[in-house]
């Protein structure tokens, strides 16, 4: 489950309204730190999935982490993807061309 990249490849903008959206916010939650957890098997991952789990749905942890993604571009309490996410573009874009060149 790679949910937690898919999000951080998506624009700020989309990001914030996937977060602010009522029902749709706490799912997104719900999956972002659920894919980390079992992406990454940390205890941290875990202990914020069971807040947002039984938290989420009031708001608070919500609106901490729209201010927290507007001010540093990702979510609280998770790791910086954005290298990983820009390393998959690259890894696909190398496969990409291998395929390219096998054609030629």
């Amino acid at each position: 489950m790679n949910f937690d990249l898919w999000f951080e490849k998506q624009s700020l903008v989309v990001k914030i309204i996937l977060i602010i959206l009522p029902f749709v916010g706490w799912i997104m939650e719900i999956l972002v730190r659920l894919s980390a957890y079992l992406r990454n098997k940390n205890d941290v991952d875990l202990i914020i999935f069971i807040i947002f789990l039984l938290l989420g749905a009031t708001w608070i942890p919500l609106i901490i982490d729209v201010i927290f993604l507007c001010m540093k571009g990702r979510l609280f309490c998770a790791e910086d993807l954005s290298n990983e996410v820009k390393g998959t573009k690259v890894e696909e874009n190398k496969e990409d061309n291998k395929e390219d060149e096998k054609k030629d």
